[in-house]
């Protein structure tokens, strides 16, 4: 394959993240795709990317400061390219069904990841989604299922995955030098400015099962998962509660001053969880998006425990007394032939390295770091967070995998008719 042509499904504010993604990797010398397609339900909204200094004003950037995806400012397809028409579509089965493009990027709500991707992949293109992968664990399969059976990759926008603090602390793990795991922990209370009573990035589907799936479990819990499993390996248990703390959400304007209504909570908005993985080795896991007064998150994000010392806010104390910065160690240690892999064409942005994954797995026939099985495996993790408190006892991780365990998603698959 030459160059990808690449067609966008979804034009809200997340697409500014990904859009300056895809322009990183191509002012770093990556250019072998083009955006050719965007599409989104109102044509409107497809228009404010197509082209700087045309269409409809830009949407507004929210967010908790410069690193929210949702705080980028404005950017445009022609940002990337000027060589390629753009053409926009309010039908995305029109968009695919031209045949003019490889890859379907799905930036679009969670209520339709499946059914645009099965689309997709039926029709023979590649697909990227956000994460979620998709609403519930069986939606997730059957997408997995059509990717392999179509022999197409599927990838998910899981961009933390890629962040250079997370790749110092796996290495760390990986040479053993904090010995085996043992524990770890993560979360807190709050989000910021959506704390306590906000509705998530002012989109009240995130707060209705039968769009959202879960609450925050979901919302958060697959980033949560991602890295837990990415830094401790398979999980074997879940044992959780979840709460709604605010059964109203306000909804206000572009500038987040004058309240337009509020939302009924049919979903978490936090939860408990302890977890064991397969190596014997214990979770705690908490997350809540209410929480009255001063946020608090664990430092650094979370705290690992090895039978050798531990890894708490960015620095390795073994237990010889030594303490070194992790990132300083990993990048003065780790095989130059790592970085060089980990951080292709020197590039550090999220976004863009899980662009660049993606799209070379399209170009070598490969499955990406984060495909559609990872991205299965965290929604998994985040439903056995569900199914336990709906359950009221421990489920096998593996349980709710393999649909044994579906009490929970039950009333959402059969709306969706799987």
């Amino acid at each position: 394959m030459s160059t990808i042509k690449i067609g966008i499904v979804g034009c809200g504010r997340i697409l500014n993240a990904h859009l300056r993604g895809y322009k990183t990797l191509y002012d770093q010398g990556y250019d072998s795709f083009r955006i050719v397609a965007l599409c989104s339900r109102r044509e409107d909204n497809a228009q404010r990317f197509r082209m700087r200094g045309e269409g409809p004003a830009p949407i507004t950037p929210i967010g908790r400061g410069a690193g929210d995806p949702l705080a980028v400012p404005p950017m445009y397809v022609s940002d990337i390219h000027d060589d390629v028409a753009v053409t926009i579509y309010t039908d995305y089965k029109q968009m695919i069904d031209r045949g003019e493009i490889d890859v379907v990027d799905i930036t679009a709500a969670l209520p339709v990841h499946h059914e645009i991707a099965l689309y997709a992949l039926k029709s023979g293109k590649h697909v990227m989604v956000e994460k979620p992968i998709a609403l519930t664990v069986r939606m997730a399969r059957t997408m997995c299922e059509a990717a392999e059976d179509m022999g197409l990759v599927i990838g998910v926008a899981e961009s933390a995955r890629y962040s250079n603090s997370l790749r110092a602390h796996k290495w760390i793990i990986s040479e053993g030098l904090i010995g085996e795991v043992q524990m770890i922990l993560m979360g807190g209370v709050g989000l910021g400015t959506w704390s306590p009573d906000r509705v998530l990035a002012n989109t009240p589907w995130r707060h209705k099962k039968l769009q959202g799936g879960g609450g925050i479990s979901i919302d958060l819990g697959v980033h949560m998962f991602n890295r837990a499993m990415y830094l401790c390996g398979p999980l074997d248990t879940m044992s959780a509660m979840t709460a709604i703390f605010e059964p109203k959400r306000k909804l206000y304007d572009e500038e987040g001053k004058r309240v337009l209504g509020e939302v009924e909570c049919s979903v978490d908005d936090a939860y408990m969880a302890v977890a064991r993985f397969a190596n014997g080795g214990l979770g705690q896991f908490s997350c809540t998006s209410a929480g009255h007064g001063p946020n608090y998150q664990v430092p650094g994000g979370f705290i690992i425990y090895g039978s050798k010392g531990c890894l708490r806010e960015g620095r390795m104390f073994c237990d010889d007394g030594s303490s070194d910065r992790v990132i300083e160690l990993f990048e003065t240690r780790a095989p130059r032939k790592l970085l060089t892999k980990q951080f292709p064409h020197g590039i550090r942005d999220v976004f863009a390295l899980e662009k660049y994954d993606f799209l070379y797995a399209v170009e070598t026939q490969r499955n990406p770091e984060m495909d559609g099985i990872q991205g299965l495996k965290d929604l998994v993790a985040a439903y056995a967070v569900l199914e336990s408190a709906f359950a009221g006892r421990a489920v096998l991780v593996s349980d709710v995998e393999q649909g044994a365990v579906e009490d929970y998603q039950r009333e959402i698959n059969h709306h969706y008719g799987f």
